[in-house]
């Protein structure tokens, strides 16, 4: 994650750090196989490897390529199936860290195995079913939470599926539903913080038409959980332990000859309606973030998550700012990259 080991405080709350790291790769690369090698596990609590494209691409976007979390194995595809690092891609590490007491360091790594190109068939890929937008009542011992995705794109097969939630999380269960017919994919009745397993599917799952996976988590915020951190608390979304998630990660394989974004665009501006929708997306996110007034978003106006994974692609000029005119070329963009999604479902 760099050539300088990370600090671990003794105690308080350590925010999730990001670290960029250049994999080098001047041609684009497939990933059969990768794994995380948590430089210290007493402190790591968790540790994600993201690729970040060099460019905003509308095929492309953040990828996910391997994690570490205590119950999960490495990420390894059979052969025909990998993950793709387009050629100058960096590799972003989230780090999670948990005080121990004294004051510790860290340099997690991430080990790769290179398929080879001319015999990958899929490309794999991660997708969420998540909900945000929740508040789990103090003393609830089992609220209920549901989230569901129905859009998928076109050829896709579900490889595996893993929960994620945290200390409140109590049970979670995917279902795959399609018209008026429902089946259990996986059940965890007793969910564990800490060992978390990724559940590969034995026959992989056409993603056809018509189909929606849905996930449903409950949680007991009450003082019969033995590990809440405060059983009188409104509990939201949010990245630390004592908040809480509700999501599902999904593995996805594509067919690796979908269409080129080139291909789909070419000759096609913005509808008056997609237009509006950019004109309104930047003019937001410029008010949101602007803290002093000066029309223009800075690098230390942005939280660290928006500083590593989004700014240097909305910063055309390298000015370390976001102008309007940047962000709306930003929105543009986001535009085109839903209408692809759209194109190829």
């Amino acid at each position: 994650m760099g050539t300088t080991p990370f600090t671990v405080a003794a105690q308080g709350t350590i925010e999730y750090q990001y670290f960029v790291a250049d994999p080098g790769f001047t041609e684009d690369t497939w990933i059969q196989a990768a794994e995380v090698f948590p430089g210290n596990r007493q402190v790591v609590h968790h540790a994600i490897v993201f690729i970040r494209p060099p460019e905003l691409d509308p095929s492309q976007g953040m990828g996910w390529l391997t994690a570490y979390v205590p119950g999960q194995s490495i990420l390894s595809l059979p052969e025909g199936q990998a993950k793709l690092v387009p050629a100058g891609s960096k590799f972003i590490f989230q780090m999670h860290y948990t005080p121990t007491g004294r004051e510790q360091e860290d340099r997690t790594r991430v080990g790769l195995l290179l398929a080879d190109p001319a015999k990958v068939t899929e490309q794999v890929i991660s997708m969420l079913v998540i909900n945000r937008d929740f508040e789990i009542p103090p003393g609830a011992d089992n609220h209920r939470i549901d989230a569901v995705v129905d859009r998928f794109p076109k050829g896709s097969r579900l490889l595996a599926i893993s929960p994620h939630m945290h200390l409140r999380g109590k049970s979670f269960r995917f279902n795959v539903r399609q018209g008026d017919k429902s089946r259990i994919l996986l059940d965890v009745p007793h969910y564990d913080f800490n060992w978390q397993h990724i559940y590969a599917l034995e026959t992989p799952l056409e993603l056809k038409d018509g189909i929606s996976i849905h996930c449903t988590g409950h949680f007991d915020n009450s003082e019969n959980n033995l590990v809440n951190p405060d059983p009188s608390a409104v509990v939201r979304w949010g990245d630390q332990t004592w908040e809480e998630m509700m999501l599902g990660f999904m593995e996805i394989s594509v067919p690796r000859n979908l269409k080129k974004p080139g291909e789909v665009f070419q000759d096609r501006p913005l509808t008056e309606k997609e237009e509006t929708e950019a004109v309104t997306a930047a003019r937001d996110l410029v008010k949101r973030f602007d803290k002093n007034g000066d029309g223009r978003v800075e690098r230390a106006e942005v939280p660290d998550s928006f500083a590593v994974f989004a700014f240097r692609r909305m910063d055309r000029d390298g000015s370390k700012t976001i102008s309007y005119e940047e962000a709306l070329s930003a929105s543009r963009r986001s535009v085109l990259q839903q209408r692809f999604r759209r194109l190829n479902r």
